[in-house]
C-alpha cells in the first residue's frame, strides 16, 4: 500500500488514475480546483475500496501546493506524487495572447515545478511522475505554445532526474491524444478548431491511468503509450525533415 498525491485529479486521466490506484488499495491525496468534482471522485475512490484526502487548490499557487503536500505527507508519509494537472489551447502562435501563453506555462510548467519542489523532501526512495504530452515531440501545427510548455516539462524532468540521483525516481509520461474532455475544453477556450493533430492513436483515460500506475510500481525514465509515440522523439532528433514533411502532407488533406 502506497501513499500517493495526484494533481488534476477531478477529471480525465487524474480521475481514472485515482480510481485505478484505489482498486489497488493505495491511500490518495487528490488535488484539483473543482471541489465538487473532487468530492465525486472521492466517492468513486471509496466505492473502489480506497481512501482519499481532498485538497481543493490551484496548482499555480506554490503556497497552496506546499501546504497540501506537507499535510498529506504528515499523515503517514509520501511514496509517490503525480503531477498531472494541465490544460491546452489550440491556436496558431500569432493568435495566442500573452495572457493565454502565460497561463499555459503557469499551469503546465510552474504547476508541475511546485508539485516537484513540495514533494521532493518527502519522497525518500519514492517516485515522482510528471505528465507531459507527446506534442512535446510531435510539435503539430496549431499547438505551438502548448507544445512549448510541454517541451519545457520534458526538459525540466530530464534534468531533475539527474539532480535527484538516488533520492527518488523521476518518471516522464508522455501520452498522446486521450479520450477525455481535455481537447474539447482546449478548443472551447481557444475558439479555434485545429485540424493538424498529431497522427497517433487515441487512448482511453483508463489506458493511460493503467500505464501511469505501472510506472509508479516499476519506474522507467520515459514512458509512452505505444511504439508509434515512442518513435517521435527519435524522429524529431534524427530525422526532423521527415517529420516536417509528414505534417505538411497531413495538413494538406
Amino acid at each position: 500500500m502506497r501513499r500517493i498525491f495526484i494533481t488534476g485529479a477531478s477529471s480525465g486521466i487524474g480521475q481514472a488514475l485515482a480510481i485505478k490506484l484505489a482498486q489497488e488499495g493505495h491511500i490518495l491525496g487528490l488535488a484539483a480546483r473543482r471541489q465538487d468534482k473532487l468530492e465525486q471522485v472521492a466517492q468513486q475512490v471509496q466505492a473502489a475500496g480506497g481512501k482519499a484526502y481532498l485538497y481543493p487548490l490551484d496548482v499555480r499557487d506554490r503556497r497552496q501546493q506546499f501546504e497540501a503536500i506537507n499535510h498529506f505527507a504528515g499523515l503517514g508519509g509520501l511514496d509517490a506524487a503525480v503531477a498531472n494537472a494541465g490544460f491546452g489551447i489550440t491556436k496558431p502562435i500569432l493568435a495566442t495572447s500573452e495572457e493565454e501563453a502565460r497561463e499555459l506555462f503557469d499551469v503546465n510548467l510552474f504547476g508541475l515545478l511546485y508539485t516537484l519542489q513540495a514533494s521532493a523532501p518527502h519522497l525518500h526512495e519514492g517516485v515522482f511522475v510528471g505528465v507531459s504530452s507527446v506534442v512535446a515531440y510531435a510539435l503539430p501545427t496549431g499547438y505551438g505554445v502548448y507544445s512549448a510548455s510541454k517541451s519545457a516539462v520534458s526538459s525540466l524532468l530530464t534534468v531533475a532526474r539527474r539532480e535527484m540521483g538516488h533520492q527518488f525516481k523521476v518518471v516522464l509520461v508522455s501520452p498522446g491524444e486521450t479520450q477525455t474532455e481535455f481537447w474539447q475544453v482546449a478548443q472551447k477556450r481557444s475558439g479555434h478548431l485545429i485540424d493538424g493533430r498529431s497522427p497517433v492513436p487515441m487512448a482511453s483515460a483508463d489506458t493511460v491511468a493503467a500505464v501511469i500506475a505501472r510506472a509508479i510500481e516499476r519506474p522507467q525514465p520515459n514512458v509512452f503509450m505505444n511504439w508509434t509515440e515512442r518513435l517521435l522523439p527519435i524522429l524529431r532528433g534524427a530525422f526532423p525533415a521527415v517529420l516536417e514533411h509528414h505534417y505538411r502532407v497531413v495538413e494538406q488533406h
